[in-house]
């Protein structure tokens, strides 16, 4: 018993360090000035670092747990970011293009097949940038007519559908491998989430922990849709503890309004948010406003000067929110609309819709 406890050991001391496989990644061309940086996209964390050479070149040679989505960075957050690349056992050389591509000098399959998708992914967005800058164009000359706008509308829609398509394929044909762990974590909106969901049931790499956030994600997803209330626990703005079900389902129409003192469109819904509850506010009508702020002073100032009367939350953890983890809120402002009994009825509701809806199902 005592020996095969020994070799077990072993064996796994031997898996282990398996684990540990060298990378070499070299990138020509860099505009980087100073130091340089390896960050895991799937986790943020820094992975090495090293100073760039006097001809822009960047060179990261080491050992680490493979295979990793990682990034090259001007900073120690993704912020700096200047390619993304799959960091294999492979050596890797490449070169930024003039269009923010990369080209391949030398590469593991697994990169080329990642760089592909990142050109497909690249040049379709390109197109919705050349529709904005028709809008703006066209706006700015006064030509901007119903059938122009309409147009424009229909082709963003397509530019849409393309990249559901090229995430999708590509998902597809690389399910045995790591790819599929940034394309969820970054694109999950744009493939679909029922999509996302049938995919993790055949991905072999659907257990990785940077993947738990996908997977709540979903989950946040599916609940919405079903209407049923995901409750959370969140400071008010006196500091103390509340539940969201400490005012959903308990008789009244609940508008639950996601938003920020720092959020421009936010703040410019909020006369159509206030001219709602000064109508409805004693006709079984209420709100509960959840913000997505980190700084509580400016929280708290933005709550008095625009003399918002109803209740407020907020963990001040800007995006990582429990409420907006809960909801999967990843644009504001949004909103979601309860009924007496807890039930989601609307969600973003926005200008005179809510007005609308408070009058269809409270008159």
């Amino acid at each position: 018993m005592k020996k095969t406890y020994i070799t077990l050991l072993c064996l796994a001391a031997l898996q282990t360090a398996q684990a540990q496989i060298s990378y070499d990644v070299t990138l020509d061309e860099s505009t980087i000035k100073g130091m340089a940086y390896l960050i895991s996209m799937e986790d943020q964390t820094l992975i090495d670092s090293t100073e760039a050479q006097k001809d822009g070149t960047i060179r990261f040679r080491g050992e680490t747990a493979m295979p990793v989505m990682a990034c090259i960075s001007s900073n120690r957050t993704l912020s700096g970011s200047t390619c993304m690349l799959v960091l294999d056992d492979k050596p890797l050389k490449m070169e930024k293009t003039g269009n923010g591509t990369m080209k391949l000098k030398r590469a593991s399959e697994l990169n080329e097949n990642f760089q592909a998708i990142l050109t497909k992914l690249k040049e379709t967005g390109n197109k919705n940038v050349s529709l904005i800058q028709e809008y703006n164009a066209l706006a700015q000359k006064g030509n901007l007519t119903d059938a122009a706008v309409a147009r424009i509308k229909r082709q963003r829609e397509q530019i849409k559908d393309e990249i559901k398509t090229i995430m999708q394929e590509s998902m597809v044909v690389n399910r045995n491998n790591i790819i599929p762990v940034l394309l969820l974590q970054q694109g999950i909106e744009d493939m679909g989430i029922d999509f996302a969901e049938k995919f993790l049931k055949i991905y072999a790499y659907k257990d990785r922990p940077s993947l738990k956030s996908v997977h709540e994600r979903i989950k946040s997803e599916k609940a919405k849709a079903s209407g049923k209330m995901i409750d959370f626990t969140m400071p008010d703005i006196t500091g103390q503890e509340r539940k969201l079900s400490d005012f959903v389902g308990k008789g009244k129409y609940i508008l639950v309004d996601f938003w920020a003192s720092w959020c421009g469109p936010c703040i410019r819904e909020m006369p159509h948010v206030k001219a709602a509850y000064q109508k409805y506010k004693d006709k079984g009508f209420d709100i509960v406003g959840i913000s997505l702020d980190n700084n509580r002073t400016a929280w708290e100032k933005a709550v008095k000067q625009l003399e918002l009367e109803w209740n407020h939350l907020s963990d001040l953890k800007g995006w990582y929110s429990k409420g907006a983890q809960a909801y999967n809120i990843r644009s504001i402002p949004a909103t979601i609309l309860f009924d007496p009994e807890g039930r989601v009825v609307a969600t973003n509701l926005r200008g005179t819709q809510l007005e609308e809806k408070l009058q269809e199902v409270l008159e």
